[in-house]
């Protein structure tokens, strides 16, 4: 579409035509329906990628805390029956259950994981659902340590 300017010579409109736009629309609609279902698997390895990450921070902040105070230190799930995927928390034990509760120093607790996301454990006493400690670094082995 052409304007005439002021003195009568024919200046192009700035802009689209409906027949652009409705191609630009349409290859933008095709291009979204091609990423969306990557982005959502994309979204879903970012999610299970910064909760493992958060797990292993955890781990080692309750290391780190274990020697920096000189005491026993457990990383334990706050959920019932040992759910890991409710949250979990970073703790001194004073009255050594494994379960964070009353009376316990929470140094860290971590909320629950979204779902579906969830977190399964496997530990070689299955009584003792729980990481723990020792004021020197290492690892708990017995309930007496």
């Amino acid at each position: 579409m052409l304007v005439a300017g002021r003195q009568g010579r024919r200046i192009p409109a700035a802009g689209l035509t409906m027949v652009e736009m409705l191609i630009t629309v349409a290859v933008v609609a095709i291009l979204l329906g091609v990423a969306v279902p990557a982005f959502h698997a994309l979204i879903a390895r970012q999610r299970i990628a910064a909760a493992t990450s958060d797990l292993h921070a955890a781990i080692l902040l309750a290391r780190s805390e274990a020697i920096k105070r000189g005491q026993r230190v457990d990383l334990a799930p706050v959920g019932k029956d040992g759910d890991w995927g409710a949250g979990w928390a970073v703790f001194i034990d004073v009255n050594r259950n494994g379960v964070a509760d009353a009376g316990d120093t929470v140094i860290q607790q971590h909320g629950a994981l979204t779902p579906p996301l969830g977190l399964a454990s496997a530990f070689t006493d299955s009584r003792r659902n729980y990481l723990a400690y020792q004021g020197s670094g290492r690892t708990r082995i017995d309930a007496s340590d």
